[in-house]
This record gives C-alpha cells, structure tokens and sequence, in this order.
C-alpha cells in the first residue's frame, strides 16, 4: 500500500481495478443509484429493522442513519467503479441530512 500511495495511486483504491468501458460505467451508476434509492425504504438491521426514511425522525435514529451514511462514503472509495458522490449527497438530501 505504501508503494502505492508513493507512486501517487490512492492507497484504498480497489488494486488492479481496470476502467470500465463508458456504457458500463453509466450502467453501474444507474443501478448503484437506483439500489440507494430504495434503500431508505427498506428495513435495515442495523437500525433495529427501521426504514433509513423513518429512524431519521429520531435523534438517536438520525445519528446511527448519518454513521451509515459515513460507512458508505468511506467504502465508496474502493469500490471499483468509485461510487459516484452525487448517489450519497441524493441520498443525503432524500433523507433531510444536509443543510
């Protein structure tokens, strides 16, 4: 990882990830954004089985939504293609987080 971050390649990048030809990146982003999209409505585990659109109403909710928020934004960096930011500020923005 060092050797990587020395040859100025971003360390948590996903290695020897090869670019995607256009169209499939497109089509990766549609799909990523359309799955994120649904995911404020889906009950999720690590909400105690609470929708993201609903846990927000609550403080304590809220937080534990904006440390899943954060989770993504950080896995996002080695997904391969990177998740495009736009997804997670919609994301963000759908469920009143920013601002």
């Amino acid at each position: 990882m060092a050797k990587r971050e020395a040859e100025g390649e971003d360390p948590e990048a996903a290695p020897d990830a090869k670019p995607l030809p256009p169209e499939a990146h497109e089509l990766a982003q549609a799909m990523v954004a359309a799955h994120y999209e649904g995911w404020i409505h889906e009950e999720i585990p690590a909400l105690g089985g609470i929708a993201p659109a609903e846990a927000v109403k609550e403080p304590a909710g809220r937080e534990k939504v904006e440390a899943l928020i954060a989770q993504m934004e950080r896995d996002s960096r080695r997904m391969s293609p990177p998740l495009d930011a736009a997804v997670i500020r919609r994301l963000s923005e759908a469920l009143g987080l920013e601002g």
